[in-house]
């Protein structure tokens, strides 16, 4: 049997499947032993990918992949940046670079530094036993960064694999179909009562649906990214179908009812979608959802002046059938959760005063932060909520992200990030397809209603949630940059 890169492709997305499916379905992949196996999985899969580019060169069928500076460089700089977090430093160069850090071993361990800087030269094991590093916990940054690599390595994965649109296309409904399935389970256990994950009984948020998540806010955090992938295929199948704008409003009504019953899986997936998310109870979520689809309806009617009424048409329907079963199975649980905001704000333990404190926390290690994946560890020390409680996250993502990487990691990211986004968009106004057009807006939809989400939760610290934004934004760079399906017209 001749082994072609051809099996290795098969090889790469049967993996790229068992991650989209495992992931959520392993409770989001919080507990060490699936985030593990998927570090391992995706470790396989770029050595798999490696022996197949090493194929092509044998057998000089390789095309040049060229890796955009954009993307590359702050990648490649983040990384540098999390590893020097953990390279052990001299104590007086952790002195002058972050002042709070070398105040905290001081008051931590006992004698140290013990020698001085002129001796540790001729003090051999004592020379690296005084080295500390600029994270104050090196197991829990070492931890944090092989996610991170898991991640990205999924996105380049994605990047440079599915090259052909039924690729892309097989890998998109597979998102969607999860999607579906989450929705349509979760709805399941609640509307029943029975209100278990699998066969374990649900301990935690049993008024809501979770799906098999344990946190309703998790849940709704990867629904309002798969959503607007629903929809993106929507449009696209909206802009190929030949609605009439001429004859009788019969001969029009005709049109639409041809439309919804050959999309009317999808729309029904959607509509699930929909109404799990809101039944989850995520009050962000649904602020999330209905801001990022305020964006995608605001850039089709922009973008698509000839197609208004088709588009008003078809949010209209999607809009109506989606209240009709939101009021059907009663939206007041949902309501209730709204009212308490005034009461959680003024409660001792809110999350603003959690914000407050992370804050002053950034103040003390402002340049190069805390170490990576080092809040839990170092946020005690600033908690002045006198409750018991143990805060392993600042629920908001980038306060987080920020006291854990300093203002150097903060604007890599935003730098590297921006960019990508920018270069997306800019390609997106370009194109003129219509399966380009739907699903890159909805890819950029999706992207937007996490990062609104996370300003209220960590979202991007559930390793389902982070790896299927990596899925996203490497499937919306291959689409918005696939090759012309048939020629682009104005």
């Amino acid at each position: 049997m001749t082994i072609t890169p051809k099996t290795f492709d098969k090889v790469i997305e049967g993996g790229l499947f068992f991650i989209i499916f495992f992931t959520p379905f392993a409770f989001g992949s919080t507990q060490v032993w699936a985030y593990t196996l998927i570090e391992l999985v995706v470790i396989f899969l770029i050595a798999t990918w490696l022996i197949k580019l090493n194929l092509k060169n044998r057998n000089k069928e390789s095309k040049k992949h060229e890796v955009h500076p954009a993307i590359l460089i702050p990648i490649s700089l983040f990384i540098f940046l999390i590893l020097f977090q953990m390279l052990p430093l001299p104590p007086q160069f952790i002195k002058h670079l972050s002042p709070n850090t070398y105040k905290l071993y001081e008051q931590t361990l006992p004698n140290w530094p013990a020698l001085k800087d002129a001796s540790l030269e001729n003090q051999g094991s004592g020379f690296n036993h005084n080295w500390k590093s600029i994270s104050i916990h090196r197991h829990a940054t070492k931890t944090e960064l092989f996610k991170i690599l898991a991640y990205i390595g999924v996105f380049f994965l994605i990047i440079y694999n599915p090259t052909n649109k039924n690729q892309i296309r097989r890998l998109i409904l597979a998102i969607i179909l999860v999607g579906c399935f989450e929705a349509f389970y979760g709805l399941l256990e609640y509307l029943s009562g029975h209100q278990h994950i699998f066969f374990f009984k649900k301990k935690y948020y049993t008024d809501s649906v979770t799906g098999t998540y344990i946190n309703r806010n998790h849940f709704a955090g990867y629904l309002e990214m798969v959503i607007p992938i629903a929809f993106g295929l929507l449009i696209y199948q909206s802009n190929i179908h030949r609605f009439y704008s001429t004859g009788s409003w019969r001969h029009r009504l005709s049109g639409i009812e041809s439309y919804l019953s050959k999309n009317g899986i999808l729309i029904f997936g959607a509509i699930i979608m929909i109404l799990a998310l809101v039944f989850s109870q995520s009050r962000m979520g649904i602020i999330s959802l209905l801001s990022s689809m305020g964006f995608m309806g605001f850039m089709l009617l922009i973008s698509s002046k000839r197609r208004r009424k088709r588009i008003v048409i078809f949010i209209l329907i999607l809009a109506l059938i989606s209240i009709f079963f939101l009021t059907w199975i009663g939206l007041n649980p949902v309501f209730e959760r709204f009212t308490f905001i005034p009461q959680e704000l003024e409660s001792e333990s809110s999350r603003p005063i959690v914000w407050k404190d992370t804050i002053n926390l950034i103040k003390d290690f402002p340049i190069s932060g805390t170490g990576l994946g080092t809040y839990i560890h170092i946020f005690p020390r600033y908690k002045t909520i006198s409750t018991r409680i143990l805060y392993d996250h600042a629920h908001n993502d980038y306060l987080e992200f920020f006291s854990e990487v300093g203002i150097v990691g903060v604007f890599i990211m935003l730098a590297g990030f921006g960019l990508f986004i920018i270069r997306i968009f800019r390609r997106w106004k370009e194109r003129r397809d219509p399966y380009v057009k739907g699903l890159t807006l909805g890819g950029l939809t999706g992207v937007i209603a996490i990062l609104i989400h996370s300003i209220t939760d960590f979202n991007l610290h559930i390793p389902a949630n982070a790896l299927l934004l990596a899925i996203i934004l490497g499937l919306t760079f291959n689409v918005v940059n696939l090759k012309r399906i048939r020629k682009d017209h104005a």
